[in-house]
């Protein structure tokens, strides 16, 4: 960016004798340093105090001397880019190439320009011009700051090139004197100063747009974020009372008709509840702990259907590391025991399925019992909360859909994303 923006301005430069009535030569093309030093000061490594609706930048100790570095190396770069054009301009107009001497201007003020710039970088963020309040006060802190710092930058090279031996000669070889020739290259050089300090100013603002726009979409985004966990948080609390309410139906159905087998349904399912806690802890777990958890639901269900219960698992050694959504198979199975083994006198078997598609995992829950009823599918609890939640974890990547296959059986399909722990 520099290099391309350089073609807009020149560089002073004090050739070693100049043509008669000269003080000073004509200028080389060139452009600050600090584009890159000022965006350096994007990136969230800084330490931010507050103001208004916006961000105050205040580079940490390491972020210093990250942008003392940049500074250097710009500089280093475009004085021997300057260098080099400065040499081949004079070679090119028929005058004597000085390289030390070229070499040596361009080092005194892009030095200077550097120094003035970290000044501005440093202090800047405290008077923004974007602010709502004082803006007219900043504007005038701004101008006096351009002013200032234009008038010393013409001073401070001046003196520093008269004083080296570096200044324009006079018609006799002999250097004018420091009060004129100071006088002379500050007017002289004022209007362009004061454009590159404002291009200065402008790429520091710029980096600050930048910097806030950053810093508010990654606050949007662990808004997002945390707005998606709460989210699967509610829908994930939604299933627990359901579950627990369902499992205390059967223990009371039991209660009835077999109260041994009712007492040893109490204790396993304790040691349900307190493994899912554990369980419904994490967003996702691995198919192997879904299965074991919901074996241990089967368990307790078989207490109570004995014979009219029969689970099939069909999953393949290679999926069980795969990550699926914590508590989302036991659902699946209440649902297929309560709308089809517990209708159906004679009961039937459920079909637990995985199968890899590709880059994604598919989970099919189908219950036989449900072939000879009619009973409208409506979607519960159980299976809205599913669909919710699989929303909330893969957006557009998963897919649900439950329903009567062709041969009248209840089945409910989902698919998402293959991970694997």
């Amino acid at each position: 960016m520099p290099l391309l923006l350089s073609a807009a301005f020149r560089t002073r430069t004090a050739p070693a004798t100049a043509p008669t009535g000269r003080i000073r030569d004509c200028h080389a093309f060139r452009i600050f340093p600090l584009i890159p030093v000022l965006l350096s000061f994007a990136p969230p490594e800084f330490a931010r105090a507050a103001s208004t609706q916006k961000i105050l930048i205040v580079p940490t100790p390491s972020r210093a001397n990250r942008v003392a570095l940049i500074i250097a190396g710009s500089a280093v770069v475009l004085i021997m880019l300057f260098t080099v054009q400065d040499a081949a301009r004079r070679a090119a107009a028929g005058l004597p190439v000085n390289w030390w001497r070229s070499f040596a201007v361009n080092t005194i003020d892009w030095g200077m320009w550097g120094l003035l710039a970290s000044l501005v970088a440093v202090a800047g963020p405290t008077i923004r011009l974007d602010r709502a309040t004082n803006r007219i006060a900043h504007i005038a802190v701004w101008s006096v700051v351009c002013v200032t710092l234009c008038v010393t930058h013409a001073l401070v090279t001046g003196f520093v090139l008269w004083h080296a031996g570096l200044s324009s000669v006079g018609p006799r070889g002999e250097a004018p004197p420091l009060g004129r020739y100071l006088t002379n290259f500050a007017f002289s050089g004022f209007g362009f100063n004061m454009i590159i300090f404002l291009m200065i100013v402008g790429a520091f603002h710029a980096a600050l747009y930048y910097r806030d726009l950053r810093t508010r979409q990654l606050r949007e985004a662990d808004l997002e974020a945390r707005l998606a966990k709460a989210e699967l948080n509610v829908l994930r609390m939604q299933l627990q009372p359901h579950f627990f309410f369902n499992a205390l139906h059967t223990v009371s159905s039991l209660m009835i008709s077999d109260v041994p087998t009712a007492q040893r349904v109490i204790t396993s399912l304790g040691d349900l509840l307190r493994s899912s806690i554990d369980h419904t802890a994490r967003q996702e777990v691995s198919l192997r702990e879904e299965l074991a958890f919901v074996a241990r639901y089967v368990d307790v269900q078989k207490a109570r259907f004995r014979e009219r219960l029969d689970v099939d698992v069909d999953v393949p050694n290679e999926l069980l590391d795969a990550l699926v959504p914590s508590l989302v198979l036991q659902p699946l199975i209440e649902n297929a025991i309560r709308h089809g083994i517990e209708v159906d006198k004679r009961g039937g078997s459920i079909s637990i399925i995985a199968q890899r598609r590709d880059a994604t995992i598919s989970l099919m829950v189908r219950d036989d019992a449900s072939e000879n009823n009619a009973t409208p599918v409506v979607q519960g609890v159980g299976l809205s909360n599913i669909e919710g939640r699989l929303k909330q974890l893969y957006g557009a990547s998963q897919s649900f859909r439950a329903g009567r296959s062709a041969d009248g059986r209840f089945e409910v399909a989902l698919s998402f994303p293959l991970r694997t722990a």
